[in-house]
């Protein structure tokens, strides 16, 4: 990375030189006035001095753009686009930028991600990109960088639409996920909160039999009906019987993400019933890398969305941004609390920000 200072009688001149040289986004590194004494300076002269460095970032970005190569059209996202592997070049920039080089406020912010439990690698991208969002005269308010960190945060968070749609039409919703995740807590949330918003029936399948004990204790007190499937094709017809009127909500048997076999026969129950929304049921207090062995390997079915449970338990949201910049799957709902309809909410980029930042 070619590291540079640039010395002029304003401010604005020295940007005009530094973009001139090293593009629209360079990153700052540092600023500092020159006084009579320093041996650059001229008597009665003002200077000001800028270190800058080359956005490694920005060029292989135009690089990518140029080339059909590297976009892969497996990594196509739910809403249609397709992404251009950002992350690529964002490590790239991570191995070019040192630490060393930022200034001392970006570092503070770093160790606070970090201590967030947002991975070293997702740190630096935020801090990387603040840097070349930032003016000069920002560098030193750390209420504008904390605000700069927050607004890529929450550019980078895609949120499942369903979950703020007013429309009240039927839904039918599929959780999948480790045993003891909170699968069976969340269905009885959100069954309890759409039966008090809607007049619509709703019904609790377990495939299975999967915790139907606990599904029959929910349609209790809520007044749903409560169906269990062994089959796909009774899942399909329970479905159809249904169909008109009712918010369906569907539990799983718990699974691993590495029991190919319990997956494959879920997939058979998925393909019955082509129009659900699948959402993979997280527990935020689990260890980062189990998150990211449930991640990292491809499920046999799409997955539409994440849905975080206990987030009351967890000491730091920082593996939440690790996940959803992973996967890039979009976040439905958050969810904490052992109550029927206590705590759980649609997701928002600006929630899960605020989490980490707070």
């Amino acid at each position: 990375m070619r590291i540079k200072s640039f010395i002029a009688s304003t401010i604005q001149e020295a940007l005009s030189k530094i973009k001139s040289e090293m593009g629209e986004s360079p990153i700052i590194l540092d600023t500092r006035n020159i006084n009579d004494e320093d041996i650059k300076g001229k008597t009665g002269q003002s200077l000001v001095e800028i270190v800058a460095a080359e956005n490694f970032a920005e060029k292989v970005c135009y690089k990518e753009k140029d080339s059909d190569s590297g976009c892969d059209e497996n990594r196509e996202i739910n809403n249609g686009e397709v992404d251009n592997d950002e992350e690529s070049f964002s490590f790239h920039q991570e191995t070019d930028l040192l630490d060393d080089e930022w200034p001392e406020t970006c570092k503070e912010w770093y160790s606070l991600l970090c201590e967030q439990q947002v991975e070293s690698r997702y740190a630096k991208i935020l801090i990387g990109e603040m840097l070349a969002e930032l003016e000069i005269e920002e560098l030193g308010r750390k209420d504008l960088q904390r605000q700069k960190i927050k607004e890529i945060m929450v550019r980078r968070i895609k949120i499942f639409p369903s979950c703020h749609s007013k429309d009240k039409t039927n839904r039918t919703m599929v959780f999948i996920g480790a045993t003891g995740v909170g699968k069976t807590t969340t269905i009885s949330k959100l069954a309890t909160e759409t039966r008090l918003s809607s007049g619509n029936e709703i019904v609790l399948i377990s495939i299975e039999d999967d915790c139907v004990e606990k599904l029959n204790k929910i349609a209790r007190v809520i007044g749903a009906a409560v169906a269990v499937v062994t089959t796909p094709q009774e899942l399909r017809l329970v479905k159809d019987e249904f169909r008109g009127s009712s918010h369906i909500f569907i539990e799983t048997p718990g699974v691993s993400c590495k029991d190919n076999s319990k997956l494959l026969a879920i997939k058979e129950y998925m393909n019955t019933i082509p129009n659900s929304e699948i959402h993979l049921v997280l527990d935020a207090t689990t260890r980062l890398k189990d998150i990211h062995t449930l991640i990292e390997e491809p499920l046999l079915f799409p997955i539409h969305s994440l849905l975080f449970t206990k987030v009351d338990e967890a000491d730091a949201y920082g593996a939440l941004l690790n996940v959803v910049m992973k996967s890039k799957i979009p976040v439905s709902y958050i969810a904490g609390g052992k109550g029927l309809s206590e705590d759980i909410n649609p997701a928002t980029a600006n929630t899960i920000a605020e989490m980490i930042l707070n």
